[in-house]
């Protein structure tokens, strides 16, 4: 197939001048029926409800350091992350004596070496669960930190630090930053949660339980609000500081300066008390829609095990999506150990629910192309595509993720591919708004012709051997990590378009669009080739450009090469120097964006010069712009330039 497209010759008799720009532009325009859309082919790529194992998202499952759940059984097909809470004094019994590899070993090894999961960990230094008497270490309190005495679940007397206390915190922070360096950056790490200062880490005391902090006893110890947010204003400085290739989760409750001093130092939040109406602090509808769409990742956690749930007349489905209102990317599936051994029905469905909804699924819906797209055997190929995607989860991205298109042959050869990073960028994929976008796929002359399979995938170019998943069908032939979009079918093309458009002003007389304050003619001298140069004079202001010189359409998704000659004799009012540009347009004549040549040489004024550009025509184009550019709105302009042997040039085609 060759591609006719009207050519619009322009030129001036000498001494005539061109008409006002808008019934210049008009007078050039195409037919209406050049506008009308391409037909094209839709390819519905099948899009699946599986579970997508994605970084940065997805249910977790609360285990022990040594727990091995069998691989095969249900919630471990679709649970991505291994979550364990410890005691400061289970990993550093005695001041520098570290056990981070005998506690965390086991984990790592099973999870992460043996499964391809992850592991997530919080160190707490107050607990009631706890079955010891010193949750921080005992040499703690040797060292000379306050310590008050509670009552836990599991033993008499647990003897708790004094959070607020400046000796609790230096080494508390020394112990931070030895974790971190052994901690930070490991290969199936996914995020750790501050665990420094109250009950279980949480941003409270236990004071609504028995046994535990009172009133009283607080003030005995200099408590004031301010002390509190001076101490986590600390333990947030240095999880910062010693996890910065970490996820870093605070336990956000009531006090906001806290709160937001952590999002601003780029952690990210949890709450561990989601129930049927909602979650502890309303963090929810609070907190959660306010800074999810900031970068901070939302993390929840059930506040009672199924048989509580049950006790309490709860629906574990309810209380799931309930939590999944929220723009949430972690959710603790705690239901206990129900999980794992005669699992109800209910519980099943409600964490499969939760995990084919949270986070972000990025889905395909749509891509468009034209419906022929030739093999040429003389000129590079291009493939547009036009697509619909949307994110059907219920959080953002948090990774600025790259996107690669992929031309396989039958059996899997790759024929061409194009890789990019999306605008808008994956991190404001938002759910339930369609991005539109559009790329373009080239492939080498003499590919040749015959059905090929189009296929898609989503990576990190810093973490290349990082997956991740889209809800469609994979597979052979396709490489590992590649999506089935479709088929598509290059038709033969045994010569490429041949499509030159030339303004060389020696025809006869046609329109160019100059501003208010210049002219337009034919010059008999100075010019580059034959007998006749477009002569531009005059001065302007508050435009973009000298002239118009030519509207016509162009292919979308081809290549183009613009050349010309331009020789300027006098440029006053403006540093700028002029060069030449295709203004593409859509195919409703809307702006999209431009190409543009090298600007003029003021090291070579007076001389002949050639000017030019290659560009791909977006998707969406349709329509172009030869122009005179200024380089600048601003500014008046007085000049006397020349230009002659403008040449527009298809050099690849779909």
């Amino acid at each position: 197939m060759v591609f006719l497209v009207p050519l619009f010759v322009l030129c001036l008799q000498p001494g005539e001048q061109a008409t006002e720009p808008t019934e210049a532009a008009q007078a050039v325009k195409p037919p209406a029926a050049a506008q009308q859309p391409p037909t094209v082919v839709v390819l519905k790529p099948s899009i699946t409800d599986a579970v997508l194992l994605n970084p940065g998202m997805g249910i977790y499952y609360m285990t022990g350091p040594t727990h091995k759940p069998d691989p095969e059984q249900w919630f471990m097909k679709i649970c991505g992350v291994a979550y364990v809470r410890c005691h400061w004094s289970d990993l550093e019994p005695e001041r520098g004596q570290y056990r981070f590899d005998e506690y965390f070993g086991p984990m790592f090894e099973y999870w992460v070496s043996k499964l391809g999961k992850r592991v997530a960990f919080r160190v707490m230094c107050e607990s009631m669960h706890g079955n010891t008497k010193y949750v921080t270490p005992k040499w703690v309190f040797d060292e000379g930190v306050p310590g008050v005495k509670h009552r836990g679940l599991y033993a008499e007397e647990q003897i708790d630090p004094v959070f607020w206390d400046p000796k609790y915190l230096d080494l508390q922070c020394e112990f931070l930053r030895a974790l971190g360096k052994w901690a930070d950056g490991r290969p199936g790490l996914e995020f750790v949660d501050i665990g420094s200062i109250g009950e279980w880490g949480e941003m409270h005391f236990g004071e609504h339980l028995p046994g535990r902090w009172t009133h009283d006893e607080m003030v005995a110890t200099g408590f004031t609000e301010f002390k509190l947010v001076q101490a986590y204003r600390r333990v947030i400085d240095t999880f910062a500081e010693a996890f910065p290739h970490t996820r870093v989760f605070l336990n956000v409750g009531g006090l906001n300066s806290i709160n937001d001093y952590a999002a601003m130092r780029g952690l990210h939040f949890r709450q561990d008390g989601l129930g049927q109406h909602g979650a502890s602090y309303n963090v929810e509808s609070r907190l959660y829609p306010l800074y999810g769409f900031r970068g901070v990742q939302c993390n929840l956690e059930l506040i009672v095990g199924y048989e509580d749930m049950k006790a309490r007349g709860w629906d574990a489905l309810q209380v799931i999506k309930k939590g999944l209102e929220a723009p949430l990317s972690y959710q603790n599936i705690n239901f206990g150990r129900v999980i794992e051994k005669d699992t109800p029905q209910d519980v099943r469905e409600a964490v499969e629910y939760c995990a084919r909804h949270i986070g972000y699924r990025f889905a395909l819906v749509e891509v468009r192309l034209p419906a022929e797209v030739h093999a040429w055997a003389d000129l590079n190929g291009r493939l547009p595509l036009q697509q619909v995607w949307e994110n059907r989860g219920v959080a953002p991205c948090y990774e600025n993720l790259a996107l690669e298109w992929g031309l396989f042959a039958p059996d899997g050869r790759v024929v061409a591919t194009h890789a990019e990073f999306p605008e808008p960028p994956t991190t404001l994929w938002m759910p339930g708004k369609p991005v539109n976008r559009a790329a373009l796929l080239a492939f080498s002359a003499g590919v040749q012709p015959g059905k090929y399979l189009l296929g898609v995938r989503l990576f990190l170019p810093e973490r290349p051997e990082q997956r991740y998943y889209l809800p469609m069908e994979e597979g052979a032939p396709l490489p590992e990590g590649w999506y089935r979009v479709g088929e598509v079918d290059l038709l033969p093309g045994v010569a490429g378009p041949s499509q030159v458009s030339r303004w060389d002003f020696e025809g006869e007389l046609l329109a160019v669009s100059t501003p208010k304050g210049m002219s337009a003619t034919v010059a008999e001298e100075p010019v580059h080739g034959g007998t006749h140069a477009l002569a531009l004079r005059g001065s302007c202001e508050n435009t973009w450009s000298y002239g118009i010189v030519a509207h016509l359409p162009l292919v979308p998704g081809a290549r183009y090469r613009l050349s010309g000659w331009m020789l300027v004799r006098r440029l006053e009012g403006l540093r700028e120097t002029p060069s030449l540009k295709v203004g593409i347009n859509d195919a409703e004549d809307k702006w999209i964006t431009n190409a543009t040549t090298g600007a003029y040489r003021t090291d070579a004024m007076g001389q002949w010069q050639e000017l030019s550009v290659e560009f791909d025509v977006p998707v969406s184009g349709a329509f172009g712009y030869i122009c005179v550019e200024r380089n600048s709105f601003s500014g008046k302009a007085d000049i006397e330039m020349y230009v002659d042997d403008i040449e527009l040039r298809m050099t690849a085609a779909p």
